[in-house]
């Protein structure tokens, strides 16, 4: 009770500092019916008007009452739709990560997801919520890799525990995309856009397929198995590596080919270097994605 006192209580301040957001423009290079976005941690793009979506971190273990609602509003500001990220991690006084999954399961983290939810939903406006991302990839996070049985009805209950409270937010399920990530779907009732993460570093692009690859070599492999989920698409990690040049006429080149993949509804650009190095597969360290601004402008 405590923590939903202190939203409500915030609340009208908050909408106080509501402004008038800018008008957005499409951005002309990509089809009408896809839209454009990014994760921008160093406030690179905040005047680019070409960005529909803006995404942002926001983990169980890092959540404290109050800090979300502010960056959603300063993203709402902006012109924005909020996509939020949450990362599952525990919580001591919780349990361990062994426990983590079935720990959602049982409700035991509903009190943190019900206060996440109540100030998403206080915003006003849609937002997008994305939960345990890239499940289907070992990358040493508590929650990838486990049996399906064991992730989806964690998925299925932090759903139903924050539509319980946000019951407009739209939940992205997102895996990395490579084959056999579909096992993880949680069902149709669960999901409202499906996605992946789509990242090109020539050197790993090598060394896995022998050379580099284009936007379309990528999509080619990953989207036919989430056409077959039927639900609309947000490519939600979006990164390419290399010089100014090379990034810019890879990226006009998956605006000129998105419209090839009609489910597809939102590019994500990761504008952020990697928190994971990729050395392993053959690159020189955590890629950096950052990307001109004026490659996702008119």
């Amino acid at each position: 009770m405590r923590c939903i006192l202190s939203v409500l209580i915030t609340l009208p301040l908050l909408e106080s500092a509501l402004a008038t957001p800018p008008v957005l423009e499409h951005l002309n290079h990509l089809p009408l019916t896809v839209d454009l976005g990014a994760y921008d941690n160093r406030h690179e793009l905040d005047d680019l008007r070409t960005l529909k979506y803006e995404m942002i971190w926001c983990n169980l273990d890092k959540y404290r009452n109050g800090q979300l609602l502010p960056q959603l509003v300063k993203i709402a500001n902006r012109g924005r739709t909020p996509i939020v990220t949450i990362e599952p991690y525990p919580v001591a006084r919780i349990g361990g990560k062994e426990t983590l999954l079935p720990d959602i399961t049982a409700g035991k983290y509903d009190e943190i997801i019900f206060a996440m939810a109540t100030e998403t939903d206080s915003l006003g406006s849609p937002v997008c919520v994305r939960f345990a991302p890239e499940m289907d990839m070992d990358t040493g996070k508590p929650y990838t890799r486990k049996p399906p049985e064991i992730f989806i009805p964690a998925y299925q209950h932090f759903v139903l525990a924050f539509r319980d409270a946000s019951p407009t937010s739209l939940l992205i399920w997102t895996s990395v995309g490579n084959q056999g990530g579909e096992k993880y779907f949680p069902g149709d009732d669960y999901v409202d856009y499906t996605g992946y993460s789509l990242y090109e570093q020539a050197d790993a692009s090598k060394l896995w397929c022998g050379h580099e690859r284009s936007f379309a070599d990528w999509m080619n492999e990953k989207y036919p198995a989430f056409a077959k989920l039927g639900k609309p698409i947000m490519i939600t990690e979006l990164g390419i590596w290399g010089s100014p040049q090379k990034q810019k006429s890879w990226m006009e080149d998956a605006f000129a080919t998105v419209n090839n993949y009609p489910l597809v509804k939102a590019l994500i650009y990761f504008n952020a270097q990697d928190s994971v190095s990729w050395r392993k597969w053959g690159a020189p360290g955590a890629p950096n994605w950052r990307i001109s601004p004026s490659v996702l402008s008119n």
